[in-house]
């Protein structure tokens, strides 16, 4: 692993990271927030403006961390957008508040994380000159298009079509989460090749102190206080609503797990109303054979680092799925779980097997799930080094300290090419 980058080796740039909705989401808690606690713990300035619906937030425990860490929350106090009009509202609050910290702070790089920052990073840029990072986190307007949300071809569609060329070309740097992901803005019709340098490839990375690889004693001292003793425990983490989808996926590969290992234990460690993720379809295995639990961001790692199984399963219902980086995938390795994913999600197969930390199984194939769960488990009972590879992967390919230096470098070249100095 690499060592982490040292104070002296910072450009001194001073950051703003808008990120569209609230701060205080498990989502930025396992990506945007670790981002800054350490770039802050290294003597750069570091901002961050979200959209909240009250003040409430910045006067509770993460309010006082970014404090103590000396980042400046900036939040934009909006109400709930209905109507187009209102969320045109909300971005124009977010660029005079942006602009106005902006001037003062001579902010030479604002990192935007999504569409509606990137707007906003964007008109920043154009009037102030400060250097723009569009991380995209995926083609927000084709996904809409594909979850049936909006006409591909009204004129809502093709205006924003515009809007997204126009972010793209006026970026200083586009960070993706894969190398599927970068493939796809590059082969843009109106993407220039000679700026293919400037579409940098950053997955979503965990914290491997945080989601770390625990000892014997703590790992028998923490499932016995969960009352998994003697379970095989396959864990699923993530949110309620986003993943409910995949319910399928996880019955239908926890029946043939539970019928090879008849003391598996199926766990879904979900952030959010547990509700959310109608447990009523679980109960055809059994209510002695699975729990649904609301966890809380900064308990998470203790449930993952007592499970035995990861299970990383995704939804194919629109090709954004083929270039993302679940952050769960890299929590699951580095606290020592082997993973269970399903083909065609970014980068992750080629990691599972280049490493062997794991399995890729399509459920619509049902020979290959029987086949799959056999060399799980196999891999499981033979394999003493197993959980020390997974981590040993996490911190090769998705390290937080990994992530740290790739962003340091991007704000260099963004940085270089503002004109606020």
């Amino acid at each position: 692993m690499k060592e982490p980058m040292s104070k002296e080796s910072i450009h001194p740039f001073r950051t703003l990271f808008i990120v569209d909705g609230a701060l205080d989401r498990p989502l930025l808690h396992s990506q945007g927030i670790p981002l800054l606690r350490r770039f802050s713990e290294k003597g750069m300035d570091c901002s961050v403006l979200s959209f909240e619906d009250s003040k409430d937030s910045m006067e509770g425990r993460l309010g006082q961390e970014l404090a103590a860490k000396r980042i400046v929350w900036l939040p934009v106090i909006v109400a709930k957008a209905s109507s187009s009009r209102q969320r045109i509202l909300v971005i124009l609050s977010g660029f005079v508040q942006s602009f106005k910290f902006c001037w003062r702070q001579r902010i030479n790089v604002v990192h935007c994380r999504s569409y509606r920052p990137a707007f906003i990073g964007s008109l920043i840029k154009l009037f102030l000159g400060s250097g723009f990072l569009f991380d995209m986190r995926g083609f927000l307007i084709d996904e809409l298009v594909a979850d049936g949300r909006w006409n591909g071809t009204g004129l809502k569609y093709r205006i924003a079509k515009r809007v997204e060329q126009f972010l793209i070309l006026s970026a200083d740097a586009i960070t993706v989460t894969s190398p599927q992901f970068r493939e796809i803005v590059l082969s843009l019709p109106y993407f220039p090749a000679s700026r293919a340098d400037k579409v940098i490839t950053i997955p979503n990375c965990a914290d491997v102190n945080r989601f770390s690889l625990v000892g014997a004693e703590r790992r028998r001292i923490l499932r016995a206080k969960l009352g998994w003793d003697g379970r095989l425990v396959a864990v699923f983490a993530g949110d309620a609503i986003r993943y409910r989808d995949t319910l399928d996926e996880i019955i239908s590969f926890f029946d043939v797990l539970k019928s090879a290992r008849p003391d598996a234990y199926l766990v879904l460690a979900v952030t959010g109303n547990p509700d959310n993720m109608k447990p009523e379809r679980l109960l055809m295995l059994g209510s002695q054979n699975f729990k649904v639990v609301s966890v809380p961001p900064q308990d998470m790692p203790d449930y993952l680092a007592a499970a035995d199984i990861g299970l990383s399963f995704l939804k194919n219902k629109n090709f954004s799925i083929a270039i993302t980086s679940p952050i769960k995938f890299a929590e699951y390795l580095s606290c020592g779980l082997p993973v269970v994913i399903n083909p065609g999600i970014g980068d992750t197969g080629r990691i599972v097997e280049q490493y062997k930390v794991g399995v890729v199984i399509d459920r619509q194939k049902p020979e290959q799930v029987k086949s799959g769960v056999s060399a799980l488990l196999e891999m499981i009972a033979t394999d003493p080094d197993l959980r020390q590879r997974c981590h040993e992967t996490a911190e090769q390919e998705l390290s937080l300290d990994l992530s740290v230096e790739r962003y340091a470098t991007v704000y260099q070249e963004v940085a270089k090419a503002s004109k606020r100095h």
